[in-house]
């Protein structure tokens, strides 16, 4: 009877040894000892963000996806295509973390995804926030592949431009000048977790520029070892990359020494470029208040129907116009405001009081465009 059972075990351990070697062979195991899933063949790209401030992520599989769970820890805002149906999941407490949940038609190796960062969140450039994407297959083995996005600080700055064509452009441009004991790859990755696609390979100089989508400000990037010159024509931007660069080096134990230089008036330069769009955008949210008193007295059928003949042409146009969002006019009064402000703290000015930055907001979302230019000319 021993012998018998003897007999049987060596038999299992030898098929399970056979097993696991053709299993090995045709996965990606490296152990000699344990049997490892195979690792999910997927490709996973993040773009620069379009105008509206929205990146896609594009994910393609080799094999058919069931679901993919999104996890980030600042809430954002998320599309997927018609291939996948998302569902939020909402934290029962008051934190900020997102949780999300995409399921897939049958079959589905492709799938895009939109996320863009709320219009209220506060983010700094010293917390660039990772998107953790875990793929599901549909098939077995049922192990997820997880993937790790890093989303950039300035994800606007998704165009790019020739250097040289836009330094010779008539913009007022804010300067961070920085050395440190610092090597170019490292000022590279520094700059990845700001700005979005591929950066240029480490090289002895370094030199690009991007483009806003959205404001057409211009950031110029010029480094090599142990020295690098940012120039843009928007303050934030710099105040942003001095974070960013002062956050990195910190974590690495790298000193460095920053030099800024902020031109007089640089706020309302700037403002002076965009004050078409902020003018456009106030025009909307303006037809904007009033579609919805008109669509609150339920006046649609009656305009159809010519039961209401005097309500003006332009009433009536405003009433059957396409519904559109003040996000972009509220974004704008942020952008200036943050303008302000930063010019206060990286300037010989002083950080500005908070009565100052209530009367500007006042101005801003009033469209009192004299008083804005009054208040943001230092």
């Amino acid at each position: 009877m021993y012998f018998h059972f003897r007999t049987e075990i060596v038999k299992l351990e030898k098929q399970v040894a056979n097993e696991r070697e053709r299993y090995q062979r045709n996965t990606r195991s490296s152990q000699p000892i344990l049997s490892q899933p195979p690792l999910l063949d997927i490709e996973c790209k993040l773009t620069g963000a379009n105008q509206d401030g929205w990146q896609e992520i594009d994910v393609t599989s080799a094999v058919p996806l069931d679901m993919v769970f999104l996890y980030c820890a600042t809430k954002l805002e998320l599309q997927s295509d018609t291939t996948a149906v998302l569902s939020l999941c909402h934290s029962q407490d008051n934190t900020t973390d997102l949780l999300a949940t995409v399921r897939c038609q049958a079959g589905t190796r492709h799938l895009n995804v939109r996320v863009r960062h709320l219009k209220d969140t506060e983010y700094r450039g010293d917390e660039a926030q990772r998107l953790l994407l875990y793929a599901l297959p549909a098939g077995a083995p049922r192990v997820a592949r997880l993937i790790t996005l890093l989303l950039p600080v300035l994800p606007l700055y998704s165009q790019h431009e020739d250097p040289e064509v836009a330094e010779k452009q008539n913009r007022t441009w804010c300067l961070l000048r920085i050395s440190g004991g610092f090597s170019v790859a490292e000022i590279t990755s520094w700059l990845a977790t700001a700005l979005p696609q591929e950066l240029p390979r480490p090289a002895t100089t370094i030199v690009f520029a991007r483009i806003h989508a959205m404001l057409g400000t211009i950031l110029i990037c010029r480094y090599q070892r142990g020295s690098a010159i940012f120039k843009s024509d928007n303050v934030t931007t710099i105040a942003i990359l001095k974070d960013v660069v002062s956050q990195c080096s910190f974590t690495k134990g790298i000193r460095v020494d920053f030099f800024v230089d902020v031109p007089k008036n640089t706020v309302l330069f700037s403002f002076n470029r965009i004050e078409e769009q902020f003018m456009r955008e106030y025009q909307k949210k303006k037809e904007l208040d009033l579609l919805r008193c008109l669509r609150a007295l339920d006046l649609d059928s009656t305009i159809t129907e010519e039961i209401c003949p005097h309500l003006c042409e332009e009433y009536k146009t405003i009433l059957t116009m396409a519904v559109d969002s003040e996000e972009n006019f509220i974004e704008f009064v942020d952008i200036v405001m943050q303008w302000y402000i930063n010019y206060g703290v990286l300037s010989l000015h002083g950080a500005v009081k908070e009565a100052e930055k209530s009367e500007l907001r006042l101005f801003l979302q009033g469209c009192n465009i004299e008083q804005i230019k009054e208040t943001i000319s230092f």
